[in-house]
């Protein structure tokens, strides 16, 4: 059975690794597009969620093939470990969607320090 629950982590990790990209919808992908002073928070947002969704769905996709390998090597487990494992799918899963809904939560805060205070500098860094 571990090759089977191998098989369903790859599958959740390439729809997590092509999220980011094959389902953007055309008017966001029309403001990434854009040019803007003090930089593209659209287009900051999308590389940022590229980045995410590629973590996951690496870690998904890693854990897919070695339970595969696993599973070819003819190794066996008992019935709960491998129930234990299926389940890693949706916490993993939740823990994908918590950490996206904290990037989306802060993003505003992390474009001002990564991007805007490179480019305008504040009161401390003027010097008379």
């Amino acid at each position: 059975m571990l090759p089977e629950i191998g098989l369903l982590y790859d599958i959740v990790g390439a729809i997590l690794v092509t999220r980011a990209v094959a389902f953007t919808a055309d008017k966001i992908l029309a403001a990434q597009a854009g040019t803007y002073w003090g930089g593209n928070i659209a287009l900051f947002a999308a590389l940022e969620e590229q980045r995410h969704d590629g973590r996951f769905g690496l870690a998904f996709l890693l854990s897919g093939f070695i339970l595969q390998f696993l599973g070819a090597l003819g190794i066996n487990s008992p019935v709960w470990i491998e129930y234990a494992i299926a389940g890693g799918i949706p916490v993993g899963l939740v823990a994908y969607a918590m950490m996206r809904g904290r990037l989306q939560a802060t993003r505003k805060e992390r474009f001002r320090k990564i991007v805007i205070d490179r480019i305008v500098p504040n009161d401390s860094q003027v010097k008379p």
